[in-house]
């Protein structure tokens, strides 16, 4: 049977940011080349990691670009943050960009899915999926919960 799913799982690309964030603070750089595939080539000030069980790219940002500790710093989880910005792609090929950990863009996705799910030919269960996944990412955001896996 044909998967048509077309939703974007928001709860699963935060799973991942959160993960990305326990990662780096634990052991930097290295720790997160352990689970996710860098994809990005650390010469702007950041770099990203992607995860394929998370349908979704993480951003880690160098805080010290174009100063003299850039280099060390891609070395240390000091030098580096998981600023929220992700790509992510949905079940059906579409793709989003946001910043998952900003309350105010996961709102605007709410209010905006049943237009944008209708121009995309969303079925009903589709609809139900991605606004369950959106409002879990909203309550974590609401409680302030920045731990987990």
């Amino acid at each position: 049977m044909e998967d048509n799913r077309k939703y974007f799982d928001y709860d699963l690309a935060y799973k991942m940011y959160l993960k990305c964030k326990k990662l780096l603070a634990k052991g930097g750089i290295d720790e997160l080349d352990e689970y996710f595939e860098e994809v990005g080539d650390r010469e702007n000030g950041y770099t990203s990691y992607y995860g394929a069980d998370y349908n979704a790219w993480v951003y880690i940002v160098n805080k010290n670009f174009d100063t003299d500790k850039q280099d060390e710093s891609w070395l240390t989880s000091n030098g580096l943050y998981v600023s929220g910005e992700i790509d992510m792609i949905s079940y059906g090929e579409g793709d989003d960009h946001l910043f998952i950990n900003d309350k105010a863009q996961i709102e605007d996705r709410i209010s905006k899915l049943l237009d944008y799910a209708s121009k995309n030919d969303y079925s009903l269960e589709d609809i139900q999926k991605e606004m369950k996944s959106l409002q879990i990412v909203l309550t974590k955001l609401e409680r302030g919960e920045e731990s987990g896996n």
